[in-house]
């Protein structure tokens, strides 16, 4: 009896064995896994910043929902040029992102000018309301059109830019004459022009050793990124002025999102969207904490000037602007429109 049981085990087994082998090969192949890619971003953000920990945040979002198959190189700290620079790097496609200040997309997209044009958004709300416009999806699709960038996410709103200062700024005369760092764009040249400084164009690395060597006089910078950069320790004086308002974004070559996996293109579109919301929240908690902070270490946090008579000074150089092409004809009364 025992020696017919070990048979029927055997060719029950075998028949299980061989119905198993049938069904996978009558079915469909199993799908390949996906490739391991490894993508690059370059941005300006020191390290440890509220910017550059959004970068990693991004990285560590595509990593985990790509079951570690798509990953995120950071160059923080203009490791891979100024901003523009940048930009031009996605176009070409030598880098693959690049997390910016939107006002530096003026030398690529002339409509972008508009970003760096001092006064030009009376207030968050109505920044976030053109970024939202049809005038905004529009420069954004002709972005892509000349450039062959795709803008992934445009929602990190960054705190008005402000002043920290060598001297007490207690009113618009006050700017008269100081020896003004900018970055190399034309539209805060022509701001701080038109404001009565002498505008010294320094790269953002250069600036801090600029300040403490009497080069310039004064600097213009987010709170957030100015404290990483610790401006204050050379420029104590900070005075809210909020002469412009911005967003940071995430840009992306064309050529290199379609060439990705559609699967590893909605991750890297969540990854953005994500680091957005990362970047505000983390912002709104270390805001507090950044202040406290400044005070612990020496800045004089100035009240508000009254900003009127910048706004008034500006105005022949919006239309100076506008006369000579620097954005499209029209773009600034159409923004100034939006409510």
């Amino acid at each position: 009896m025992k020696r017919m049981i070990l048979p029927a085990l055997l060719l029950a087994c075998l028949a299980v064995a061989l119905s198993a082998t049938g069904q996978k090969e009558a079915g469909a192949a199993e799908p390949a896994a996906l490739p391991r890619v490894e993508l690059s971003c370059g941005s300006v953000d020191a390290v440890g910043t509220i910017g550059d920990r959004t970068v990693d945040f991004m990285g560590d979002y595509m990593k985990q929902n790509s079951g570690g198959r798509l990953t995120l190189k950071s160059f923080p700290a203009n490791q891979l040029g100024q901003p523009p620079d940048m930009i031009e790097q996605v176009s070409l496609g030598a880098l693959d992102i690049v997390w910016a200040d939107i006002s530096n997309y003026g030398p690529i997209h002339k409509d972008y000018n508009i970003f760096g044009m001092g006064y030009a958004f009376r207030d968050q709300a109505h920044l976030k309301s053109f970024l939202e416009s049809s005038e905004y999806r529009r420069m954004t699709e002709e972005l892509r059109q000349a450039k062959g960038v795709i803008t992934l996410a445009s929602g990190a709103h960054r705190p008005a830019r402000d002043v920290f200062s060598k001297k007490p700024i207690n009113s618009a005369d006050d700017f008269v004459g100081m020896k003004f760092r900018v970055p190399g764009l034309e539209m805060y040249l022509k701001t701080f022009e038109g404001i009565g400084t002498l505008p010294v164009r320094i790269a953002y690395a250069e600036s801090y050793m600029a300040l403490s060597q009497g080069l310039a006089d004064g600097i213009e910078n987010p709170l957030d990124a100015g404290y990483g950069m610790k401006f204050h320790q050379v420029a104590k004086y900070i005075v809210p002025t909020g002469h412009i308002r911005t967003v940071t974004t995430f840009v992306m070559n064309e050529k290199k999102f379609n060439s990705l996996p559609a699967e590893y293109q909605k991750i890297v579109r969540e990854a953005a969207l994500a680091g957005d919301a990362f970047y505000v929240d983390l912002l709104k908690s270390e805001m507090d904490k950044i202040y406290d902070n400044l005070k612990a270490e020496g800045a004089v946090l100035l009240p508000p000037i009254d900003v009127r008579p910048l706004q008034q000074k500006l105005l022949p150089v919006v239309r100076e602007m506008e006369d000579k092409g620097t954005w499209s004809k029209g773009l600034w009364d159409r923004l100034q429109a939006i409510r």
